[in-house]
């Protein structure tokens, strides 16, 4: 049984990638930002 939590991951990890792309930007890729990921079940 998939857990909801893992399918909301998959769901929203296209918005994080984009969230993390604009601060990434924004200041200028010079601040050691940590980045979620949403484990893979296939890893």
């Amino acid at each position: 049984m998939s857990s909801a939590n893992d399918i909301f991951l998959q769901a929203i990890q296209p918005v994080v990638d984009i969230f993390w792309t604009l601060v990434w930007t924004a200041t200028g890729s010079t601040v050691s930002v940590p980045r979620p990921v949403s484990p893979t079940p296939s890893a």
